[in-house]
């Protein structure tokens, strides 16, 4: 899925229902192959990497997940995606590409 978008460090990315982040490694790790080529760069790429996660233990283990990948300080937050209301979503919260699993068809 990100080798067909062409993405560089300067791209927003946010999974909002990250789990243990395998979407949002896979982004550093894509992106760091093709555009990172300087600690500044890693810097940059730091942080354009987003996520939210609801359930504590995937919340950690995402962390964790992105740590390992050299992101020293994880733009990851222990929140509900879908619990925000539409109006308090602003300019600030804009990204260029949303990372997300196909919703699952059983119950949750």
């Amino acid at each position: 899925m990100l080798k067909s978008c062409n993405c560089i460090k300067s791209v927003n990315f946010i999974d909002s229902a990250c789990g243990t982040g395998g979407f949002l490694t896979s982004a550093i790790e894509n992106i760091r192959a093709k555009d990172v080529r300087s600690t500044g760069d890693l810097d940059v790429l730091e942080n354009t990497i987003f996520g939210q996660e609801l359930k504590p233990l995937p919340f950690m283990l995402c962390v964790t997940n992105l740590i390992l990948h050299d992101i020293k300080l994880p733009g990851v937050v222990y929140a509900d995606s879908l619990n925000r209301e539409y109006t308090s979503i602003s300019a600030k919260d804009k990204v260029d590409v949303i990372l997300a699993n196909p919703p699952p068809l059983g119950p949750v």
